[in-house]
């Protein structure tokens, strides 16, 4: 795939009393960046920020082939698949994992790592639940880090662990079977934009009228945003995450991703499926998940030559809205001060474009293809 080199924006402090800090400080470096071109949803040059194609960020499927099986049968395929998890492609997954994350690992006897030859990236295996209804397989992967050369390995690795040649078991009946798909997550990420620097309001109409919804937000040590739960309902939680990417990596010992670029993540999640893959994945432009929310980033830049006063203003209309913090402007100013809000807000994101790149972003996974 053809690659090319963009200038994107990280942050670092310029701030001085010749130079006050005017939110994300406009004087911010540019660092270079090489992505493949394929994956690139729209570079905006003049302001150094980059916007990816949709990418499944999580799938996490499940697999019961003994419901169909004699009881001998179920008695030496569980020996077969036990015997296979030894096998050097596999590691257990270690006693300090388990206690980082119990709820990952509770529910499940056998917690394996698969390791693919080539892919520096691990797919969680575990096998023999618990509880009586669950599956006896699951399977916890993400397709984006994997790529389709990690996919396509993990297909032909199910063909042995099921082994195929005894039980006829193979990737394609993980894609036939219904109830496959417990859990994925559609992601997008922004590159050269801090969501301290983001207008995110989450669109719930009521006919033709936008409604304002609870949401949650987190903040860092230095109060700066961090992650935002725009849809926050007391009584389901939140299905969709708007957060800063390169911290959370930071706050997980995680290598950052993009030389450490201003890097922040949208993502929709979508859980308790019990729908087949093709099912599951083949979302339709009219429930196209990006446009549950819209984006607007503050370019603090196009108001430099205004005076402090200006860049408060902005800060609050992204806490409060417009019309909310107009109210705090007298009125001789009002104008002026809406001026800055239309000048300074920019529209990043146009959920039907970014969406159109979605049946290609799956059939490139090479999830939905034996």
């Amino acid at each position: 795939m053809g690659k090319t080199v963009f200038k994107i924006k990280r942050l670092v402090n310029t701030a001085s009393d010749k130079n006050p800090p005017h939110g994300k400080n406009p004087l911010n470096k540019g660092e270079n960046v090489t992505l493949r071109k394929d994956k690139i949803h729209q570079y905006h040059e003049e302001n150094r920020l980059c916007i990816l194609k949709p990418i499944i960020d999580k799938l996490v499927l499940r697999f019961d082939p003994l419901k169909n099986m004699t009881i001998g049968k179920k008695k030496s395929f569980r020996t077969y698949v036990a015997k296979h998890l030894k096998t050097e492609c596999y590691t257990e997954v270690t006693e300090e994992e388990n206690n980082q994350k119990p709820g990952r690992y509770k529910n499940y006897k056998g917690n394996h790592w698969l390791h693919c030859e080539g892919i520096n990236e691990r797919i969680l295996v575990q096998t023999r639940p618990k509880k009586g209804n669950l599956p006896f397989f699951r399977f916890d992967l993400n397709p984006a880090r994997l790529g389709a050369k990690g996919v396509n390995l993990f297909k032909k690795e199910l063909e042995n662990l099921f082994n195929i040649d005894v039980y006829g078991l193979g990737y394609k009946d993980v894609l036939a079977y219904e109830k496959a798909v417990q859990r994925f997550d559609v992601a997008v990420d922004v590159l050269g934009v801090d969501i301290s620097d983001l207008e995110i309001i989450f669109v719930k109409k009521h006919g033709n009228q936008k409604q304002p919804v609870k949401s949650v937000i987190y903040h860092s040590e230095t109060k700066r945003d961090q992650t935002d739960y725009p849809n926050a309902l007391s009584d389901s939680g939140s299905n969709i995450y708007v957060y800063n990417k390169k911290a959370e990596a930071q706050d997980k010992n995680k290598p950052v991703l993009y030389g450490g670029v201003l890097h922040t993540r949208y993502e929709h999640r979508y859980t308790d499926k019990n729908k087949s893959l093709a099912k599951a994945l083949n979302i339709s432009p009219g429930n196209n998940p990006l446009r549950k929310v819209d984006l607007r980033w503050v370019n603090y830049k196009a108001i430099k030559n205004k005076d402090h006063s200006h860049v408060l203003f902005l800060q609050y209309c992204k806490a409060r809205g417009l019309s909310k913090a107009l109210e705090v402007i007298p009125t001789k100013d009002k104008s002026d001060y809406e001026d800055t809000y239309h000048i300074a807000m920019t529209d990043i994101w146009h959920p039907e474009k970014m969406w159109s790149h979605w049946p290609n972003v799956l059939k490139a996974s090479g999830l939905l293809s034996e």
